[in-house]
Formats: C-alpha cells, sequence, structure tokens
C-alpha cells in the first residue's frame, strides 16, 4: 500500500548498487518515476555538490540508502563514515527543506557510535577516549565541563534521567570496568521519534562511547557482576532541574534484557513519573 502511493511521486534514492538501495529497485515496479544515484552520481558528503544537484533536479521525496552499513570498515574509518553517515544526511535534510520534500532514512541496525581506537603492544594498550578538537569539529556546541563516574554492582539500574532547560545535559557515556546495557530516550516533542528509544552495551571490552544529546532521558543496568561507568557532561547539576522517568513506564515498553526481580532501584528512581 506505502509502495503504490510512493510510485505516484518522484522519488530519488541515494545509495545505487548497495544492499539497501537494491531493495528498493526490486520493489519499486514499473510504473513508478524513480531516480537511483550511486556516490559517482552524487557525493553527499559534500554540501555544495548536493545543492547544485537539486538546484537543477526536482523530487517530491528523497530516500537516503547511502548509510556507511559495513562495520568492520566504519569502525576503520571513522572519519569517512560520520561524513556519510552524518553530514551526508544534513545535507539531504537541507536539500528537502529547499525543494519541500519529504525525507526517509533508510539503514540498518548498526549504531555509528565512538569506539575508540586501541594501540597496544608488550607493555599493555593506549586509548585515546577523547580529543577536543574533533569534537569542536563534528559536535560543534558541545562543550564538556565535567567528568563522573559511577561504580554499581549486578542488577542496579540507574534512571531514567534528564535535566530540565536550561541546564539540560549532552552526555558521553563509556564503561572503564564491566558491562552495562545503555538506553537512550527521545523527549523531543517536536521530533519524529518523540517517546522511542535505543539501547546499546558498553563494556570494558568493546571501548565503545556513546553521546547523548540534550533532550534524552538517559539510564543504564548492569549485566556484569560490577561495572564502572564513567561519562562527561556540559552542564552542572542542578537538584531543582533534575527529573525523570519509570524505567518500565508502559507506553516505552523498554527490554532492559534482565529480569526485572532481580532490578535493583534507589528510592528516588522508583518513584520517578510515567511518561505519560
Amino acid at each position: 500500500m506505502i509502495l503504490k502511493e510512493v510510485n505516484k511521486v518522484k522519488v530519488l534514492v541515494t545509495g545505487k548498487g548497495g544492499q539497501l538501495a537494491s531493495e528498493f529497485e526490486a520493489l519499486k515496479g514499473f510504473d513508478s518515476n524513480w531516480t537511483f544515484l550511486s556516490e559517482k552520481d552524487l557525493d553527499i558528503t559534500r554540501r555544495d555538490s548536493v545543492l547544485s544537484y537539486f538546484n537543477l533536479a526536482t523530487c517530491d521525496l528523497i530516500i537516503n540508502c547511502a548509510a556507511y552499513t559495513a562495520v568492520d570498515k566504519a569502525e576503520d574509518e571513522v572519519e569517512l563514515a560520520f561524513k556519510v553517515n552524518a553530514e551526508g544526511t544534513k545535507n539531504l535534510l537541507e536539500a528537502c527543506e529547499l525543494l519541500g520534500a519529504k525525507f526517509i532514512h533508510y539503514s540498518t541496525d548498526y549504531v555509528f557510535d565512538g569506539s575508540s581506537k586501541v594501540f597496544e603492544d608488550e607493555r599493555g594498550n593506549f586509548i585515546e577516549f577523547y580529543k577536543e578538537s574533533f569534537f569542536n569539529d563534528h559536535f560543534p556546541g558541545v562543550h564538556f565541563i565535567q567528568d563522573n563516574e559511577s561504580k554499581s554492582s549486578y542488577g542496579v539500574l540507574r534512571g531514567l534521567h534528564f535535566q530540565k532547560p536550561p541546564f539540560e545535559q549532552t552526555k558521553l557515556v563509556r564503561v572503564a570496568h564491566g558491562e552495562i546495557l545503555d538506553v537512550a530516550v527521545d523527549l523531543r516533542k517536536d521530533s519524529s521519534t518523540y517517546g522511542k528509544w535505543e539501547s546499546f552495551i558498553l563494556s570494558g571490552e568493546n571501548k565503545r562511547q556513546i553521546l547523548i544529546p540534550k533532550g534524552f532521558a538517559h539510564g543504564f543496568v548492569v549485566k556484569s557482576e560490577e561495572a564502572i561507568v564513567c561519562y562527561k557532561v556540559d552542564s552542572p547539576y542542578k537538584k531543582e532541574y533534575e527529573s525523570g522517568i519509570r524505567f518500565d513506564d508502559m507506553s516505552l515498553n523498554i527490554n532492559w534484557e534482565i529480569e526485572s526481580k532481580r532490578i535493583k532501584l534507589n528510592t528516588k528512581d522508583n518513584n520517578l513519573p510515567y511518561l505519560k
């Protein structure tokens, strides 16, 4: 039904030749007005190229299938993966605004996170977790002011927490020891993903970091015997502005991947309100 309606409009699909775009090529039918673009046709990482292309071309819908979804390759080519997945998507969205077109970002489940490269030798290893110049280039406006650390035992659940304006917090979260399930919930009421959540496994082994933007609630549960969680914030803690949501809110239906009877909450988190 959706495909039948889409066939009535002019559609442009990026990522021609890739697995994701091929799925649309197989389904589009013969009566549709679809255009498929490869990287050679349009470099979405270059804003000037994108705007120049759409200054001449018109469409009603852009489907972005150009996501950098090769996991191992993305981890080896972090800069390029970021340009394609983040900057490329941003450029296409800007083109949509100029055209008055709709936009769909079609991707796999791979999350482009901040996995850190580990340098190993006979002495052990060395890891560079945070570089200010990288964040200034890729996340302008985020200036971390404080580092926090917590130690928790198996089953401890902290969350879901957030701070109200004007003291909302961006968080950069990682695990130094152990393993957690980290959860972020979109609370931006003007967002198409309002009330949706994503979860990620963070551990001392995988060295991954997750950036939680302002406007999201955040929480985690410990899956190992104990875990040490480290995170940066860009705004100070203000008790009068702190807030949160119940971890078991039925409207969210979060899978914490642990038996509910094993979950340990403190009194404050146990008394948090529901989202709706």
